[in-house]
C-alpha cells in the first residue's frame, strides 16, 4: 500500500506545484478587449487574459482593475498551457456560443481606458493604457483591439473580435507614443483643417408604439418609426433604448435604410426592448449621441397604441415642412394620443372619445404627384368644437327671453290697473 501512495503522493504534489508555480511579468497578459461590444449590443463588452506560458496557472486571487477603480474584478478558477480566460460584461451572451470564465459588471471609457493585471501577492503582471476617440455603437469596424506577436496593438480583422482564439494574423507598427501623439495634433492644428463632421439628417422620428398588446407582450408589443422626408436615410448606428426597469439598447445594423415617407415596425422579439405598462421612456438616438426623438408615458390601455400627433404642414422646403421645427428637441412638444386604432406601417389614426378625428392635406413634395399626409393636432380637434353649435342651446335661449318678457309685460299691466283704481 505504501508502494502505490508515494508515487501518488509525489505526482499529485508535482501538479499542484506546477498549476501554483510563481508567475514572471507578461507570463498572462491582457490579450484583446471588446471595449465597444459587438455587432449585436454595445453593451456585449469582453476582455480575455492569454497564458503564454508552458504551466497550468491559478488566478485564484489575481486581481484585473482599471487604474480609476471603478472595475476591480477578483479573479477565479485556472488558465491552461497557452489558453484564454474569457471575461464577459454582465453575463453569459456578450460572447454568443462562447462560455465565459468570468463575469463581471462595469463598463470600459470609449475614449480610452488604463487596466492592470495584479497576481495574488499583489506584484504587477501586465498592463494596457490606451487612447481612443472612436464613437460608441460603430458596429461596422474596430469592435475589439488585440495584441500581435511582437506586443504592439491593432483592431480586429474579425468584427466581432476573436475570443478565446488565435488573434488576426496581419500586423501593423506600434501605436505612436504620447510624445509623437501630441506632434500629430499640433500640426493638425497648424493646418487648420476642419475635421468632418457628420450631419444626420431631421425627420426620422418615432411615430407609433403598443405597450400593453393584447395577448403576449413578449411577442406582441412594437414600435414604428417614420421617416417624413422625401428622401432615403440610412439609419445604421443609430439606436433604440429604454429607460425603466430592465434597460436595453437596440442599434441598427448596418445597411438599415428608410426610404421616403417609409413607416418601419421593430417587435421586440429583435429589439429585445420591452415597453413596460406602467411607465416607460424610449430614445431614438443618433450614433453621436444625440436624442433625435424621445416618448414617455405613463399607464398604458390595454391593447391601444401611442401615436404621435403632427402639426398641420402647408409647404414643403428642402424635404421637411417649412414650419415644421428644425430642433430636434422642439419636435418632441407635438403631442402624443392614446388610440384603439392600429396603424402599423400606415399613417395614424386617432381615436378620440370614440371619435375617429383623421385630418388629411395635400402637400407638394418636391417635384413629385400630391401626397396625402396625417394632419391631426390637438387644436384642429379644439377648433372643430368651437365652430359645432347646439340647437338645443338656442331653444332653452328663446324660452328664457319668452318668460322675461311675459314678466316685464305683466308687471306694466299691473301698474296701469293700480292707476286706474286710484283714479
Amino acid at each position: 500500500m505504501k508502494k502505490i501512495f508515494l508515487p501518488l503522493l509525489i505526482f499529485t504534489s508535482l501538479t499542484v506545484f506546477d498549476v501554483a508555480k510563481a508567475v514572471a511579468q507578461n507570463d498572462i497578459i491582457i490579450n484583446e478587449i471588446a471595449w465597444m461590444g459587438n455587432t449585436n449590443s454595445i453593451n456585449n463588452e469582453w476582455i480575455e487574459l492569454k497564458n503564454t506560458t508552458s504551466n497550468i496557472i491559478n488566478l485564484d486571487g489575481w486581481l484585473l482593475k482599471t487604474t480609476d477603480n471603478k472595475i476591480k474584478v477578483y479573479l477565479t478558477g485556472q488558465i491552461p498551457i497557452q489558453g484564454f480566460y474569457l471575461l464577459e460584461r454582465t453575463d453569459d451572451d456578450s460572447v454568443p456560443n462562447i462560455t465565459a470564465d468570468f463575469i463581471y459588471k462595469g463598463a470600459l471609457n470609449n475614449s480610452g481606458q488604463s487596466l492592470e493585471l495584479y497576481d495574488n501577492a499583489n506584484n504587477l503582471i501586465n498592463d494596457l493604457a490606451f487612447t481612443l476617440n472612436w464613437p460608441a455603437g460603430d458596429n461596422t469596424t474596430k469592435q475589439t483591439m488585440e495584441r500581435t506577436d511582437t506586443g504592439a496593438w491593432q483592431t480586429s480583422d474579425s468584427p466581432n473580435g476573436t475570443p478565446k482564439a488565435k488573434n488576426s494574423s496581419r500586423t501593423i507598427e506600434s501605436p505612436p507614443t504620447q510624445k509623437e501623439a501630441d506632434v500629430e495634433i499640433k500640426i493638425n492644428v497648424e493646418s487648420q483643417e476642419t475635421p468632418d463632421i457628420k450631419v444626420y439628417p431631421s425627420g426620422v422620428l418615432l411615430n407609433e408604439i403598443i405597450p400593453a398588446p393584447e395577448g403576449s407582450d413578449e411577442t406582441n408589443e412594437w414600435i414604428e418609426i417614420y421617416n417624413l422626408n422625401n428622401f432615403t436615410v440610412d439609419i445604421s448606428g443609430w439606436s433604440l433604448q429604454d429607460k425603466e426597469g430592465s434597460i436595453t439598447i437596440y442599434v441598427f445594423p448596418k445597411e438599415t435604410k428608410l426610404q421616403a415617407d417609409e413607416y418601419f415596425i421593430l417587435k421586440r422579439p429583435e429589439t429585445k426592448i420591452t415597453l413596460n405598462n406602467d411607465k416607460d421612456t424610449l430614445d431614438l438616438i443618433l450614433p453621436n449621441k444625440e436624442i433625435a426623438d424621445s416618448i414617455s408615458y405613463k399607464n398604458a390601455p390595454k391593447n391601444q397604441s401611442y401615436n404621435k400627433i403632427y402639426p398641420v404642414r402647408n409647404e414643403v422646403s428642402n424635404g421637411a415642412p417649412s414650419d415644421w421645427p428644425t430642433s430636434n428637441a422642439s419636435r418632441n412638444d407635438v403631442g402624443w394620443q392614446w388610440s384603439k386604432n392600429l396603424t402599423p406601417g400606415m399613417k395614424n389614426n386617432i381615436t378620440i372619445n370614440n371619435t375617429t378625428a383623421v385630418l388629411s392635406k395635400s402637400i407638394k413634395v418636391g417635384n413629385n404627384d400630391n401626397v396625402n399626409m396625417a394632419t391631426v393636432a390637438i387644436g384642429d380637434t379644439i377648433k372643430i368644437t368651437k365652430q359645432s353649435f347646439n340647437p338645443w342651446f338656442l331653444f332653452f335661449i328663446a324660452i328664457a327671453i319668452t318668460i322675461i318678457s311675459a314678466i316685464i309685460i305683466l308687471l306694466l299691466k299691473l301698474k296701469i290697473f293700480k292707476k286706474n283704481v286710484r283714479s
